[in-house]
């Protein structure tokens, strides 16, 4: 029998031991990402930046000398509480109020109508106390703003027919700062009654709806140096109130014992 000659011998071994070698893998690059477009990316949380301070008014709050300003002037405060870890006696219903790990006053609205009230004893003379300022920042959304601002004297306690609503301030957009200030000689309902009275309290009525918060950073009772607002201020004052929102408090909210809800 003839053999095959060697070069044939060498291709029939080289093709007998490819078969037991798998065929190499063809590795497949994947392409590159095309890029993404800020509008189309998902962010990984909700955003937290904080809205720059509104500055609807005349007055502002100087943070280096820990005071308020209206034009460039110091405001002459007879009281201010800046809740420096403490809640400075402020009392929170239908919800809760604790201070702040920086400072401020933090009101989680648990329940409907929330209230924030101001100690007792105070002792404000009206007449030369026109102004309430009450600076804060809202930390959580919630629904049905109110703002308006009650009192309390010798002669009436929490009342319908006595009350306020902000010259200046509007419902804060979420992690927006507002500064609301209360012009208590133009008061929406009770004439001159601030005026001739001697205040013990105060309270400002927040979201009528559950589920906001909020940080209040200061809260001052000062005088008005000069017609701050302007003549136009008593017509603002006088437009009614929308149906909306709670323009003043019910019988029910009168007559609930202030229970407080904030820890010192």
């Amino acid at each position: 029998m003839k053999l095959p000659s060697p070069a044939l011998m060498f291709v029939i071994i080289a093709t007998i031991a490819g078969c037991d070698n798998p065929r190499p893998r063809l590795v497949r690059l994947a392409s590159e990402p095309s890029p993404v477009s800020a509008a189309q990316a998902t962010p990984l949380r909700p955003s937290l930046a904080a809205v720059p301070e509104t500055a609807l008014g005349v007055i502002q709050w100087d943070a280096a000398k820990s005071l308020f300003v209206a034009k460039g002037q110091p405001l002459r405060a007879e009281r201010l509480w800046t809740f420096d870890g403490t809640t400075d006696g402020f009392v929170v219903s239908n919800g809760v109020g604790i201070p702040s790990a920086k400072s401020g006053l933090e009101v989680s609205e648990t329940d409907p109508d929330v209230i924030v009230r101001s100690p007792k004893g105070l002792h404000i003379n009206g007449r030369t106390r026109s102004l309430v300022i009450v600076r804060l920042t809202r930390t959580q959304s919630g629904s049905a703003w109110d703002g308006a601002l009650y009192y309390s004297t010798a002669a009436h306690g929490e009342d319908q027919r006595y009350y306020a609503k902000p010259i200046s301030g509007r419902n804060p957009r979420l992690n927006e700062t507002v500064i609301f200030a209360y012009d208590m000689h133009r008061l929406r309902a009770g004439a001159d009654d601030w005026k001739m009275s001697v205040i013990d309290q105060l309270r400002m009525d927040l979201d009528d709806v559950a589920g906001g918060a909020f940080t209040i950073h200061q809260v001052a009772v000062a005088n008005d140096p000069g017609d701050l607002f302007g003549t136009d201020t008593a017509a603002l004052q006088a437009k009614p109130v929308p149906q909306t929102m709670n323009a003043a408090p019910r019988s029910a909210d009168l007559e609930r014992p202030q229970t407080q809800s904030a820890r010192k």
